[in-house]
């Protein structure tokens, strides 16, 4: 028997109109799946009996996106799509062409309750890890924890493509991704020196959130999580 909290009793309640007796399936976010049966309604927190349990093994590859601060809503939908697509965790920073200088508890919370939401809806098990927003120097330092580090660049660089070509999936991916004004050239320099390889997606001219969810998507299908 498990008790459902009040944020989830009243969507049950309010939102599905769901009843006793009707089966529903729960996420704990770190891969187990359950199916389970509606016991007893109560507002302070419906009662649900667990029928089954599934466990899902976690990707051989976890890709984690670093993301400069975009502006208005785009960083809500960037995280909400790039948790359908299966990302494992996000690095939120601020660069030197960031627009939004925005940094706050209520702001990582509310990041933090689209990817559960992201992952309810589409059925992913592992809810993605945040860490606390920060600067583009402590991003690097971050990323020696990763066995591959790419930063995605307009400039002269090699294709992903070709890059990933040479590299077997490792254990882990970090990826960066400049706000709306990009990386400055001082920067990709600095993430060359700590290892990051810079990569390109072409001549095409893409939104950062939309060439975001692209490399995520290509590197996500390179580490054979896409495509069955």
């Amino acid at each position: 028997m498990a008790v459902l909290d009040p944020a989830e009793t009243h969507h049950l309640i309010s939102v599905l109109r769901l009843k006793t007796g009707e089966e529903i399936g729960l996420l704990d976010g770190k891969g187990s799946v359950y199916k389970a049966k509606i016991a007893h309604i109560k507002k302070e927190g419906v009662e649900v009996e667990i029928v089954s349990t599934r466990r899902e093994q976690p990707p051989k590859t976890l890709v984690y996106l670093g993301q400069g601060l975009l502006k208005g809503k785009k960083m809500d939908f960037l995280f909400q799509k790039a948790t359908e697509l299966g990302v494992a965790g996000f690095c939120p920073f601020f660069s030197r062409r960031c627009i939004t200088k925005e940094k706050s508890a209520h702001q990582q919370d509310r990041w933090q309750q689209i990817t559960i939401e992201a992952c309810k809806q589409c059925g992913q098990p592992f809810l993605p890890q945040f860490y606390p927003t920060t600067d583009f120097d402590a991003v690097l330092t971050i990323g020696q924890a990763f066995g591959l580090r790419l930063i995605l660049w307009e400039g002269d660089c090699r294709p992903l493509k070709e890059v990933l070509t040479q590299y077997s999936p490792p254990g882990s991916i970090l990826f960066l991704v400049g706000p709306e004004g990009g990386f400055s050239p001082e920067e990709v320099d600095k993430a060359r020196a700590a290892g990051f390889l810079p990569v390109s997606l072409g001549k095409l001219v893409l939104r950062s959130e939309t060439a975001a969810l692209a490399m995520l998507s290509i590197l996500q299908f390179h580490c054979n999580h896409l495509g069955g």
